[in-house]
């Protein structure tokens, strides 16, 4: 049987700085839609040197399409 991964803390999870590599924190959550998908803009905000860097996170639902 092959060896099972431990669940990374929530921590680890977060995107580092690309500037001093500190873990980032989240600075905000906006909806956005593109061609009938929903998705979430996230910009996560450094608390050391305070660079932020936005990412487009995965589909959120996909929307009704009226023609």
């Amino acid at each position: 049987m092959g060896r099972r991964r431990k669940p990374r803390p929530p921590a680890a999870r977060l995107p580092r700085c690309i500037k001093c590599n500190a873990p980032m924190t989240v600075a905000k959550v906006e909806p956005m839609q593109a061609e009938g998908l929903r998705y979430e803009l996230r910009t996560f905000q450094c608390p050391d040197c305070g660079r932020q860097q936005t990412y487009t996170m995965g589909l959120a639902e996909q929307t009704s399409c009226k023609l």
